[in-house]
């Protein structure tokens, strides 16, 4: 026997996300890029969706570039496409089958990356030289904001219509919240696998240090779980290789140098002197390295 069932539980139409998906086995789903098309003459920048008709879309269909003019759209066989509101804007997501060509490996040294809080990450490349990249923090930056506002929220009348503006303004600062953090990861991801064959990092249990009351809110608020599935998976489309330290090796005992390893080293300690070589290390670069 399966689990116990129960009586049913029904939703109200504010409990779901406003989504749903149209199949494109009968080929109706379309992108009208040019105005070409005689069933919808003079419609650009226009998608075609079962029962809805066409719809035009904010995004430009190309985007210029110092090496000519590249399409935003897919160019493969339309399998699906996924409409889904997100407060008070609509978006489409197509899915498409396209062939593509086996990727080169860039070129340039490989790369350590140690993730942390002070700084987002710190990369120390095999050429010996040390970046720190800082993350912007959008939820620590409008936190105030954002209590004010679930605040103010909490305090409309159920049904209302004052209460349904509250939360369309609370909607779009989380979305902007999101957006923020996402465009850096994006941004961040894509320079490291154009620019390095070979990246190491963490095999860090996020899962697990969300679980920290102290920790979770700043760790979700960089994004490192978002940060290590973006790398992954551009690492495969830009011919990268992504190389794991286990969960539990020492990267920050150990020493960069002569591979000494300490017995202790507290979180609250940010630098250390090797008693073996003499080499004074910052901790996340030493991770790093």
């Amino acid at each position: 026997m399966g689990r116990k069932v129960g009586y049913p539980k029904f939703r109200r139409r504010h409990d779901r996300r406003d989504s749903f998906r149209l199949d494109n086995s009968s080929g109706t789903i379309r992108l009208l890029l040019d105005g070409s098309d005689s069933r919808f003459p003079g419609k650009a920048r226009h998608i075609v969706l079962p029962r809805i008709g066409a719809v035009r879309l904010k995004e430009k269909p190309v985007r210029r570039k110092k090496g000519g003019v590249k399409t935003r759209f897919p160019q493969g066989r339309i399998l699906h496409a996924t409409v889904s509101r997100e407060a008070d804007r609509w978006f489409v997501s197509v899915t498409v089958e396209e062939e593509i060509p086996d990727p080169t490996p860039p070129k340039g040294p490989a790369a350590g990356i140690d993730l942390g809080l002070n700084s987002f990450a710190t990369k120390a490349e095999e050429a010996g030289g040390v970046t720190q990249i800082e993350a912007p923090k959008p939820l620590a930056k409008r936190l105030r904001l954002l209590q004010r506002r679930q605040r103010a929220h909490s305090r409309k009348e159920k049904g209302s219509k004052n209460r349904q503006k509250s939360a369309l303004r609370l909607a779009r600062l989380h979305r902007k919240i999101r957006n923020i953090r996402l465009d850096f990861l994006h941004k961040r991801t894509t320079e490291l696998v154009r620019t390095h064959p070979v990246i190491a990092i963490e095999d860090l249990n996020v899962a697990g240090m969300l679980k920290n009351d102290r920790l979770a809110r700043h760790i979700a608020d960089v994004g490192w779980g978002t940060f290590r599935a973006l790398l992954e998976a551009k690492a495969k489309l830009r011919g990268a290789r992504i190389v794991k330290a286990g969960r539990f090796e020492p990267t920050s005992k150990t020493c960069s140098s002569c591979g000494y390893v300490l017995p202790e080293l507290p979180l609250s300690v940010r630098a250390w002197t090797c008693p073996a070589c003499g080499t004074h290390h910052d901790r996340d670069v030493n991770a790093a390295k």
